[in-house]
Protein backbone atom coordinates (compact mmCIF):
# COMPACT_ATOMS: atom_id res chain seq x y z
CA UNK A 1 0.00 0.00 0.00
CA UNK A 2 1.11 3.48 -0.67
CA UNK A 3 1.73 4.65 2.53
CA UNK A 4 3.98 7.55 2.81
CA UNK A 5 5.63 9.33 5.89
CA UNK A 6 5.99 12.77 5.55
CA UNK A 7 7.38 15.73 7.64
CA UNK A 8 7.23 19.61 7.81
CA UNK A 9 8.33 22.46 10.37
CA UNK A 10 6.27 25.71 11.24
CA UNK A 11 8.35 28.76 11.13
CA UNK A 12 8.12 30.08 14.92
CA UNK A 13 6.71 33.44 15.09
CA UNK A 14 8.98 36.18 14.76
CA UNK A 15 8.36 39.31 17.10
CA UNK A 16 9.54 43.05 17.67
CA UNK A 17 10.66 45.11 20.14
CA UNK A 18 11.21 49.20 20.56
CA UNK A 19 12.94 51.23 22.87
CA UNK A 20 12.53 54.73 22.83
CA UNK A 21 14.12 57.49 24.91
CA UNK A 22 11.78 59.61 26.60
CA UNK A 23 14.24 62.63 26.89
CA UNK A 24 14.75 63.14 23.37
CA UNK A 25 12.65 60.76 21.33
CA UNK A 26 15.29 58.75 20.03
CA UNK A 27 14.26 55.14 19.01
CA UNK A 28 15.66 51.52 18.75
CA UNK A 29 13.46 49.20 16.77
CA UNK A 30 14.91 45.57 16.94
CA UNK A 31 13.28 42.21 14.79
CA UNK A 32 11.39 41.04 14.07
CA UNK A 33 13.23 38.23 14.88
CA UNK A 34 12.28 34.32 16.28
CA UNK A 35 12.77 33.80 19.85
CA UNK A 36 11.18 30.42 20.12
CA UNK A 37 11.98 27.28 18.67
CA UNK A 38 10.02 26.48 15.30
CA UNK A 39 7.24 23.68 15.66
CA UNK A 40 7.27 20.68 13.43
CA UNK A 41 4.68 17.67 12.46
CA UNK A 42 5.50 14.33 10.88
CA UNK A 43 2.05 12.18 9.44
CA UNK A 44 1.81 8.96 8.38
CA UNK A 45 -0.96 8.03 5.88
CA UNK A 46 -2.21 6.46 3.11
CA UNK A 47 -1.86 8.42 -0.22
CA UNK A 48 -3.47 7.52 -3.49
CA UNK A 49 -4.98 9.56 -6.67
CA UNK A 50 -8.30 9.80 -7.89
CA UNK A 51 -8.82 8.75 -11.52
CA UNK A 52 -12.24 9.72 -12.56
CA UNK A 53 -11.95 13.61 -13.51
CA UNK A 54 -10.58 14.02 -16.52
CA UNK A 55 -6.83 15.27 -16.73
CA UNK A 56 -5.70 18.40 -16.00
CA UNK A 57 -9.01 19.18 -14.08
CA UNK A 58 -10.19 19.74 -10.41
CA UNK A 59 -12.85 19.79 -8.75
CA UNK A 60 -13.17 23.92 -8.46
CA UNK A 61 -13.84 24.10 -12.66
CA UNK A 62 -17.23 21.62 -11.81
CA UNK A 63 -21.11 22.68 -11.55
CA UNK A 64 -22.67 21.97 -8.13
CA UNK A 65 -24.71 18.74 -9.74
CA UNK A 66 -20.97 17.93 -10.83
CA UNK A 67 -19.21 18.22 -7.66
CA UNK A 68 -21.61 16.02 -5.51
CA UNK A 69 -21.43 13.63 -8.23
CA UNK A 70 -17.58 13.42 -8.39
CA UNK A 71 -17.22 13.86 -4.40
CA UNK A 72 -19.97 10.95 -4.22
CA UNK A 73 -18.06 8.73 -6.88
CA UNK A 74 -14.37 9.17 -4.83
CA UNK A 75 -15.20 9.24 -1.37
CA UNK A 76 -18.32 7.01 -1.13
CA UNK A 77 -18.08 3.48 -1.49
CA UNK A 78 -20.28 0.28 -0.27
CA UNK A 79 -16.71 -0.63 1.02
CA UNK A 80 -14.11 -0.03 3.59
CA UNK A 81 -11.68 2.23 2.02
CA UNK A 82 -10.00 3.83 5.07
CA UNK A 83 -6.76 3.44 6.55
CA UNK A 84 -4.23 3.48 9.37
CA UNK A 85 -3.12 6.71 10.11
CA UNK A 86 -1.31 9.18 12.86
CA UNK A 87 0.40 12.11 13.41
CA UNK A 88 2.63 14.15 15.92
CA UNK A 89 2.85 17.65 16.34
CA UNK A 90 5.52 20.09 18.05
CA UNK A 91 4.52 23.44 19.20
CA UNK A 92 5.59 25.95 21.84
CA UNK A 93 3.51 29.17 23.00
CA UNK A 94 4.71 32.12 24.76
CA UNK A 95 2.51 34.00 27.64
CA UNK A 96 3.98 37.82 26.76
CA UNK A 97 4.12 38.64 23.30
CA UNK A 98 4.06 42.19 23.92
CA UNK A 99 4.79 43.99 27.31
CA UNK A 100 5.27 47.91 27.79
CA UNK A 101 7.79 48.88 30.81
CA UNK A 102 9.13 52.01 31.64
CA UNK A 103 12.25 53.02 33.59
CA UNK A 104 10.33 56.17 34.69
CA UNK A 105 12.06 58.35 36.76
CA UNK A 106 15.63 57.66 35.93
CA UNK A 107 18.39 59.31 34.03
CA UNK A 108 17.27 57.20 30.55
CA UNK A 109 13.81 57.43 31.31
CA UNK A 110 14.06 54.44 28.41
CA UNK A 111 10.41 52.67 27.34
CA UNK A 112 10.21 49.15 26.28
CA UNK A 113 7.66 47.84 24.22
CA UNK A 114 8.00 44.09 23.01
CA UNK A 115 8.27 40.36 24.43
CA UNK A 116 9.57 38.54 26.97
CA UNK A 117 10.68 35.00 27.04
CA UNK A 118 12.81 32.30 29.16
CA UNK A 119 16.20 31.06 28.86
CA UNK A 120 15.24 28.05 30.79
CA UNK A 121 18.43 25.38 32.30
CA UNK A 122 16.77 22.29 31.78
CA UNK A 123 17.89 19.00 29.93
CA UNK A 124 15.01 18.29 27.27
CA UNK A 125 11.65 21.91 26.66
CA UNK A 126 9.40 19.54 24.89
CA UNK A 127 7.71 16.46 27.09
CA UNK A 128 7.86 12.61 26.18
CA UNK A 129 6.04 11.86 23.35
CA UNK A 130 2.46 9.48 24.24
CA UNK A 131 1.23 8.52 20.88
CA UNK A 132 0.37 5.15 21.51
CA UNK A 133 1.74 1.85 20.31
CA UNK A 134 0.07 -0.25 17.46
CA UNK A 135 -0.44 -3.24 20.71
CA UNK A 136 -2.36 -0.68 22.77
CA UNK A 137 -4.60 0.94 19.91
CA UNK A 138 -5.71 -3.07 19.10
CA UNK A 139 -6.48 -3.11 22.48
CA UNK A 140 -8.84 -0.63 23.06
CA UNK A 141 -10.35 -1.78 19.88
CA UNK A 142 -10.45 -5.31 21.29
CA UNK A 143 -12.39 -3.78 23.67
CA UNK A 144 -14.98 -1.72 22.00
CA UNK A 145 -15.51 -4.87 19.67
CA UNK A 146 -16.28 -6.93 22.90
CA UNK A 147 -18.45 -4.48 24.18
CA UNK A 148 -20.25 -3.99 21.12
CA UNK A 149 -20.38 -7.11 19.45
CA UNK A 150 -24.45 -8.01 19.08
CA UNK A 151 -23.43 -11.45 19.38
CA UNK A 152 -22.37 -11.82 22.75
CA UNK A 153 -23.98 -13.32 24.71
CA UNK A 154 -26.14 -10.99 27.85
CA UNK A 155 -23.89 -10.85 31.14
CA UNK A 156 -24.53 -12.78 33.83
CA UNK A 157 -27.68 -14.86 32.27
CA UNK A 158 -25.70 -18.10 32.24
CA UNK A 159 -25.08 -17.54 36.19
CA UNK A 160 -28.60 -16.82 36.87
CA UNK A 161 -29.75 -19.78 35.11
CA UNK A 162 -27.15 -21.71 37.26
CA UNK A 163 -28.62 -20.28 40.61
CA UNK A 164 -32.02 -21.74 39.99
CA UNK A 165 -32.97 -23.75 42.87
CA UNK A 166 -33.51 -27.19 41.57
CA UNK A 167 -36.31 -28.82 42.35
CA UNK A 168 -39.89 -27.31 43.30
CA UNK A 169 -41.25 -26.91 46.87
CA UNK A 170 -44.52 -28.82 48.41
CA UNK A 171 -47.96 -27.69 47.13
CA UNK A 172 -49.98 -25.82 49.88
CA UNK A 173 -52.45 -28.06 51.52
CA UNK A 174 -50.85 -31.26 50.20
CA UNK A 175 -50.70 -33.17 53.19
CA UNK A 176 -54.08 -31.87 54.45
CA UNK A 177 -55.53 -35.32 53.72
CA UNK A 178 -52.92 -37.17 55.95
CA UNK A 179 -53.81 -34.93 58.80
CA UNK A 180 -56.42 -37.25 61.31
CA UNK A 181 -55.77 -35.88 65.12
CA UNK A 182 -54.33 -32.76 66.85
CA UNK A 183 -50.76 -34.02 66.66
CA UNK A 184 -50.80 -34.49 63.60
CA UNK A 185 -52.07 -30.92 63.16
CA UNK A 186 -49.94 -29.37 65.30
CA UNK A 187 -47.29 -31.24 62.92
CA UNK A 188 -48.52 -30.44 59.78
CA UNK A 189 -48.95 -26.45 60.64
CA UNK A 190 -45.28 -26.64 61.54
CA UNK A 191 -44.00 -28.29 58.47
CA UNK A 192 -46.32 -26.06 56.12
CA UNK A 193 -45.12 -22.72 58.15
CA UNK A 194 -41.42 -24.15 56.74
CA UNK A 195 -42.79 -24.61 53.47
CA UNK A 196 -44.30 -21.29 52.96
CA UNK A 197 -40.75 -19.68 54.07
CA UNK A 198 -38.33 -21.82 52.97
CA UNK A 199 -39.94 -22.96 49.86
CA UNK A 200 -42.82 -21.55 48.33
CA UNK A 201 -41.32 -17.38 49.02
CA UNK A 202 -38.25 -18.33 47.68
CA UNK A 203 -40.02 -20.40 44.53
CA UNK A 204 -42.00 -17.27 43.73
CA UNK A 205 -38.94 -14.82 43.64
CA UNK A 206 -36.78 -17.17 41.50
CA UNK A 207 -39.95 -17.19 39.16
CA UNK A 208 -40.53 -13.42 39.16
CA UNK A 209 -36.85 -13.26 38.28
CA UNK A 210 -37.13 -15.58 35.48
CA UNK A 211 -40.18 -14.27 34.18
CA UNK A 212 -38.93 -10.70 34.37
CA UNK A 213 -35.62 -12.05 32.25
CA UNK A 214 -37.49 -13.61 30.01
CA UNK A 215 -39.52 -10.46 28.91
CA UNK A 216 -35.34 -8.77 28.90
CA UNK A 217 -34.44 -11.07 26.74
CA UNK A 218 -37.05 -11.85 24.38
CA UNK A 219 -36.88 -8.45 23.54
CA UNK A 220 -32.92 -8.85 22.81
CA UNK A 221 -33.29 -12.15 20.77
CA UNK A 222 -36.53 -10.06 18.82
CA UNK A 223 -33.62 -7.16 17.99
CA UNK A 224 -31.01 -9.74 17.21
CA UNK A 225 -33.52 -11.12 14.40
CA UNK A 226 -34.43 -7.85 12.96
CA UNK A 227 -30.59 -6.73 12.84
CA UNK A 228 -29.42 -10.20 10.87
CA UNK A 229 -28.19 -9.22 7.26
CA UNK A 230 -28.50 -5.32 7.93
CA UNK A 231 -25.46 -2.90 8.29
CA UNK A 232 -25.43 -1.82 11.82
CA UNK A 233 -23.47 1.15 13.19
CA UNK A 234 -21.99 1.46 16.61
CA UNK A 235 -19.81 3.94 18.02
CA UNK A 236 -18.21 4.39 21.91
CA UNK A 237 -16.07 6.57 24.14
CA UNK A 238 -13.55 5.57 26.44
CA UNK A 239 -12.89 7.05 29.80
CA UNK A 240 -10.76 10.27 29.30
CA UNK A 241 -7.91 10.07 31.20
CA UNK A 242 -5.45 12.86 32.57
CA UNK A 243 -2.55 13.34 34.82
CA UNK A 244 0.00 16.19 36.15
CA UNK A 245 3.35 16.34 37.90
CA UNK A 246 4.85 19.28 38.84
CA UNK A 247 8.62 19.70 39.28
CA UNK A 248 10.27 23.14 41.51
CA UNK A 249 13.51 22.51 41.57
CA UNK A 250 13.80 24.69 37.83
CA UNK A 251 15.58 28.69 37.19
CA UNK A 252 15.62 30.15 34.58
CA UNK A 253 16.68 33.89 33.01
CA UNK A 254 14.11 36.50 32.11
CA UNK A 255 15.13 38.27 28.36
CA UNK A 256 14.29 40.99 26.40
CA UNK A 257 15.42 42.45 23.80
CA UNK A 258 19.04 43.79 23.66
CA UNK A 259 20.00 47.64 23.70
CA UNK A 260 23.03 48.42 21.47
CA UNK A 261 24.23 44.87 22.27
CA UNK A 262 23.62 44.98 26.20
CA UNK A 263 21.62 42.73 28.38
CA UNK A 264 19.14 45.14 29.83
CA UNK A 265 16.31 43.03 31.59
CA UNK A 266 17.97 43.79 35.02
CA UNK A 267 17.38 47.07 34.31
CA UNK A 268 13.28 47.08 33.97
CA UNK A 269 12.69 43.99 35.88
CA UNK A 270 13.07 43.12 39.66
CA UNK A 271 15.00 39.57 39.93
CA UNK A 272 15.46 38.48 35.80
CA UNK A 273 16.91 35.47 37.47
CA UNK A 274 14.43 33.65 38.80
CA UNK A 275 12.86 30.03 40.35
CA UNK A 276 10.16 28.27 37.97
CA UNK A 277 7.56 25.71 38.40
CA UNK A 278 7.58 22.68 35.41
CA UNK A 279 3.88 21.45 34.81
CA UNK A 280 3.73 18.05 32.90
CA UNK A 281 -0.49 17.61 31.80
CA UNK A 282 -1.21 14.50 30.05
CA UNK A 283 -4.74 13.89 28.64
CA UNK A 284 -6.13 11.48 26.07
CA UNK A 285 -9.42 10.57 24.72
CA UNK A 286 -10.02 7.28 22.86
CA UNK A 287 -13.31 6.34 21.13
CA UNK A 288 -14.15 3.61 18.90
CA UNK A 289 -16.76 3.63 15.23
CA UNK A 290 -17.72 1.19 13.50
CA UNK A 291 -20.11 -1.02 11.31
CA UNK A 292 -21.21 -4.63 11.83
CA UNK A 293 -23.22 -7.34 9.80
CA UNK A 294 -23.88 -10.77 10.82
CA UNK A 295 -25.95 -13.92 9.26
CA UNK A 296 -28.66 -15.40 11.53
CA UNK A 297 -29.59 -18.79 10.31
CA UNK A 298 -28.91 -21.84 12.82
CA UNK A 299 -31.49 -20.00 15.89
CA UNK A 300 -34.60 -19.97 14.30
CA UNK A 301 -36.14 -22.35 15.79
CA UNK A 302 -35.95 -21.01 19.51
CA UNK A 303 -36.53 -17.78 18.23
CA UNK A 304 -39.78 -18.37 16.99
CA UNK A 305 -40.46 -19.63 20.51
CA UNK A 306 -39.84 -16.33 22.52
CA UNK A 307 -43.66 -15.04 21.38
CA UNK A 308 -44.93 -17.83 23.34
CA UNK A 309 -41.76 -17.59 26.51
CA UNK A 310 -42.98 -13.68 26.53
CA UNK A 311 -46.88 -14.52 26.77
CA UNK A 312 -46.21 -16.68 29.74
CA UNK A 313 -43.81 -14.30 31.39
CA UNK A 314 -46.43 -11.52 30.98
CA UNK A 315 -49.20 -13.77 32.63
CA UNK A 316 -46.63 -14.22 35.55
CA UNK A 317 -45.97 -10.47 35.90
CA UNK A 318 -49.83 -9.61 35.12
CA UNK A 319 -50.52 -9.42 38.61
CA UNK A 320 -49.15 -10.11 41.93
CA UNK A 321 -47.72 -14.29 41.56
CA UNK A 322 -50.09 -16.25 43.70
CA UNK A 323 -50.31 -20.07 44.38
CA UNK A 324 -53.79 -19.95 42.29
CA UNK A 325 -51.59 -17.84 39.06
CA UNK A 326 -49.09 -20.75 39.33
CA UNK A 327 -51.98 -23.21 39.28
CA UNK A 328 -53.45 -21.01 36.07
CA UNK A 329 -49.90 -21.61 33.98
CA UNK A 330 -49.05 -25.37 35.40
CA UNK A 331 -47.34 -27.86 33.95
CA UNK A 332 -44.36 -25.06 34.40
CA UNK A 333 -42.36 -27.20 31.25
CA UNK A 334 -42.12 -24.04 29.72
CA UNK A 335 -39.46 -22.63 31.91
CA UNK A 336 -37.34 -25.94 31.91
CA UNK A 337 -37.96 -25.59 27.73
CA UNK A 338 -37.05 -22.20 27.88
CA UNK A 339 -33.57 -22.77 30.18
CA UNK A 340 -32.82 -25.70 27.99
CA UNK A 341 -33.43 -23.21 24.93
CA UNK A 342 -31.30 -20.23 25.95
CA UNK A 343 -28.57 -22.57 26.81
CA UNK A 344 -28.62 -23.57 23.08
CA UNK A 345 -28.89 -20.50 21.91
CA UNK A 346 -25.82 -19.09 23.60
CA UNK A 347 -24.00 -22.20 22.44
CA UNK A 348 -24.70 -21.38 19.16
CA UNK A 349 -23.78 -17.74 19.40
CA UNK A 350 -20.82 -18.19 20.52
CA UNK A 351 -19.87 -20.85 17.85
CA UNK A 352 -21.25 -17.53 15.11
CA UNK A 353 -19.05 -15.47 17.34
CA UNK A 354 -15.99 -17.29 15.80
CA UNK A 355 -16.59 -16.42 12.44
CA UNK A 356 -19.68 -15.03 10.91
CA UNK A 357 -19.67 -11.90 12.37
CA UNK A 358 -18.00 -9.72 10.01
CA UNK A 359 -17.26 -5.85 10.55
CA UNK A 360 -17.71 -3.82 7.58
CA UNK A 361 -15.49 -1.49 9.23
CA UNK A 362 -14.28 -0.41 12.41
CA UNK A 363 -11.64 1.93 13.56
CA UNK A 364 -10.12 3.12 17.28
CA UNK A 365 -8.85 6.93 17.45
CA UNK A 366 -6.97 8.04 20.38
CA UNK A 367 -6.48 12.08 20.74
CA UNK A 368 -3.42 12.53 22.75
CA UNK A 369 -1.56 15.82 24.21
CA UNK A 370 1.40 16.35 26.59
CA UNK A 371 2.41 19.80 27.46
CA UNK A 372 4.95 20.86 29.75
CA UNK A 373 4.38 24.42 30.87
CA UNK A 374 7.02 26.67 32.99
CA UNK A 375 6.09 29.37 34.50
CA UNK A 376 7.70 32.21 37.40
CA UNK A 377 6.65 31.11 40.50
CA UNK A 378 5.70 34.86 41.47
CA UNK A 379 4.25 37.82 38.93
CA UNK A 380 6.95 39.92 37.06
CA UNK A 381 7.26 43.16 38.41
CA UNK A 382 8.70 46.29 37.12
CA UNK A 383 11.99 47.41 38.68
CA UNK A 384 10.63 50.98 38.66
CA UNK A 385 7.38 51.39 38.42
CA UNK A 386 6.71 48.76 40.23
CA UNK A 387 4.33 47.31 37.66
CA UNK A 388 2.63 43.99 37.98
CA UNK A 389 2.89 41.43 34.39
CA UNK A 390 1.48 38.66 35.91
CA UNK A 391 2.99 35.10 35.63
CA UNK A 392 5.43 34.56 32.40
CA UNK A 393 4.80 31.56 31.54
CA UNK A 394 6.57 29.27 28.34
CA UNK A 395 4.37 25.98 27.33
CA UNK A 396 5.73 23.42 24.65
CA UNK A 397 3.39 20.76 23.90
CA UNK A 398 3.30 17.67 22.11
CA UNK A 399 -0.17 15.97 20.06
CA UNK A 400 -0.44 12.94 18.63
CA UNK A 401 -3.71 11.66 16.52
CA UNK A 402 -4.14 7.71 15.85
CA UNK A 403 -6.68 5.85 13.95
CA UNK A 404 -6.33 1.75 14.03
CA UNK A 405 -7.98 0.15 11.59
CA UNK A 406 -10.08 -3.62 12.24
CA UNK A 407 -10.14 -6.41 9.81
CA UNK A 408 -13.35 -8.16 9.38
CA UNK A 409 -12.83 -10.43 12.22
CA UNK A 410 -11.10 -8.21 14.73
CA UNK A 411 -8.16 -5.66 15.08
CA UNK A 412 -4.64 -7.04 15.38
CA UNK A 413 -5.42 -9.86 12.99
CA UNK A 414 -3.37 -10.95 9.96
CA UNK A 415 -5.39 -11.48 6.48
CA UNK A 416 -3.03 -14.09 5.55
CA UNK A 417 -4.46 -16.67 8.93
CA UNK A 418 -8.28 -16.00 7.92
CA UNK A 419 -9.45 -19.56 6.66
CA UNK A 420 -11.48 -20.71 3.74
CA UNK A 421 -14.56 -20.40 5.52
CA UNK A 422 -14.43 -17.30 6.42
CA UNK A 423 -12.98 -15.86 3.35
CA UNK A 424 -16.40 -17.43 1.69
CA UNK A 425 -18.32 -15.41 4.28
CA UNK A 426 -16.54 -12.31 3.51
CA UNK A 427 -17.12 -13.29 -0.69
CA UNK A 428 -20.75 -13.39 -0.14
CA UNK A 429 -21.15 -10.11 1.48
CA UNK A 430 -19.46 -8.29 -1.54
CA UNK A 431 -16.21 -7.67 0.91
CA UNK A 432 -13.68 -9.64 -1.15
CA UNK A 433 -13.26 -9.96 -4.99
CA UNK A 434 -10.75 -12.87 -4.11
CA UNK A 435 -9.67 -15.19 -1.36
CA UNK A 436 -6.84 -13.42 0.15
CA UNK A 437 -7.65 -9.82 -0.72
CA UNK A 438 -10.30 -7.39 0.94
CA UNK A 439 -12.03 -5.36 -1.80
CA UNK A 440 -11.91 -1.30 -1.11
CA UNK A 441 -12.93 0.48 -4.18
Amino acid sequence: MPYVTSSRLFPAPEYSGTFIRNSDGQRWDYGPSAITPPGSQVTYSYRTNKTNLREGSDYEELSTALLRGSVAHDYQTRFDNGHNFWTSRMANDLSHHRVALDQGSNSFGIVYNGPLWLNVNDSDFYPVDHQPSQSEMNGYGAKALTKLSPTKPEAGLAAFLGELREGLPSVLFAKVRNVNDARSLSKYVGDEHLNIQFGIKPMLNDLTKMAKSVLHFSKITAQYRRDSDKIVRRKMSFPAEETHTQLSDVTGIIRMFTLNGQQVAEEFIVSPGVALNRNDAVSARTWFSGAFTYHLAEVHDFLSKTDEYDQLANKLLGTRITPSVLWEITPWSWLVDWQLHVGEFLSRLEMLSNDSLVWRYGYVMRHTTASRTYSTVGPVIGKFTGQDLGVLSWTFERSSKTRQQTTPYGFGLDLGGFSSRQWAILAALGMSSSPGQLRSD
